[in-house]
């Protein structure tokens, strides 16, 4: 259980993502795992709106960057493995993403240069 006091800081207290950089986040997390909590919480308590993609969604890379498009999305948390596969797959081409947040797991040091590089 999260309790209010935790989302409270974890909402306003952080330096990982600009405010006004956050307007459209998509929720890419079911709702047990601990990734739901920014999707949800940080999205709404911030004003910004929070875009609920299905898992049909997240395991199709076109479909995924059509509605990405479509919900003009600029912010999403997710696991490092689908970061690393969205970059290598280019899904995040012609989108509104500006703030990826990614963890979980290692992250590809030469995976993170590309998607600096490419979409910077």
């Amino acid at each position: 259980m999260v309790e209010h006091e935790a989302v409270a800081a974890f909402v306003f207290n952080q330096a990982y993502v600009e405010r006004e950089r956050v307007n459209r986040v998509a929720s890419l997390a079911p709702y047990s795992f601990d990734g739901f909590v920014f999707d949800a919480f940080y999205s709404l308590l911030q004003g910004a709106s929070c875009h609920l993609f299905s898992k049909e969604t997240l395991l199709d890379m076109t479909r995924f960057s059509e509605a990405l498009r479509h919900h003009n999305i600029d912010t999403f948390f997710t696991t490092t493995a689908l970061f690393n596969q969205l970059v290598k797959a280019g899904a995040l081409d012609n989108t509104s993403v500006k703030n990826v947040l990614f963890g979980g797991e290692a992250a590809d040091v030469k995976v993170i240069q590309q998607a600096i590089d490419h979409y910077q």
